[in-house]
């Protein structure tokens, strides 16, 4: 079982290497990130997340008394 867990973990070490270095080719080539936003908010919803967590955040904050403010 240490086994298979060493060998997720070198795959997931190796994923997020790989996202950093396709991110930085990326920016280095002259990336658009707003682009690259409205496609993954198109893809994925991104938006749609933020407002919702928005919401549950300030419902929590309300029922608990605190006074946290999140805006997207």
């Amino acid at each position: 079982m240490k086994k298979g867990w060493k060998v997720v973990g070198i795959i997931v070490f190796v994923a997020l290497l790989l996202g950093i270095v396709f991110t930085a080719v990326g920016f280095m080539t002259g990336a658009d990130t707003g682009r690259i936003y409205s496609v993954l908010d198109a893809r994925y919803y991104l938006t749609e997340y933020i407002e919702y967590f928005s919401q549950v955040v300030a419902i929590v904050s309300q029922e608990f008394g605190g006074a946290v403010v999140v805006t997207p």
